[in-house]
């Protein structure tokens, strides 16, 4: 699994996970408290809520949305990580919205598939 740091426009960043067939999030704190918000590209919401000082969310399943926002209220205190890799905050910005998109193009699935054509074509000739 990879994710890229895409483009940052104000307090917005993107993100990109690639060779993962899902996205899972795990919100933590220390330093104090922060609010939190994911949600689909479509708008609906998956979760809202305060994390508190010292402890993290439960694991956040975006189930089969391909692209979260997540909008963290006190980022400077919060660590956000995806499918288990944290990424990289802006240190100075409170309130942040963090667009995570899944790309599928790469993901393991689709390679294994390939390989098993390429081994079937090597045994009929």
């Amino acid at each position: 699994m990879a994710i890229e740091k895409g483009q940052t426009s104000g307090n917005a960043t993107s993100y990109t996970v690639s060779n993962a067939d899902k996205l899972s999030l795990e919100i933590s704190a220390s330093g104090g408290d922060t609010w939190i918000g994911v949600s689909t590209a479509a708008g609906a919401n998956i979760y809202n809520g305060i994390v508190k000082d010292g402890s993290s969310s439960d694991e956040i399943d975006a189930k089969d949305n391909k692209t979260v926002s997540i909008v963290v209220g006190n980022a400077p205190v919060t660590t956000v990580k995806v499918n288990g890799e944290k990424i990289e905050l802006a240190p100075t910005l409170v309130k942040q919205v963090l667009t995570i998109k899944l790309d599928e193009s790469g993901n393991d699935s689709s390679s294994d598939s390939d390989s098993s054509s390429a081994n079937d074509s090597e045994s009929a000739q």
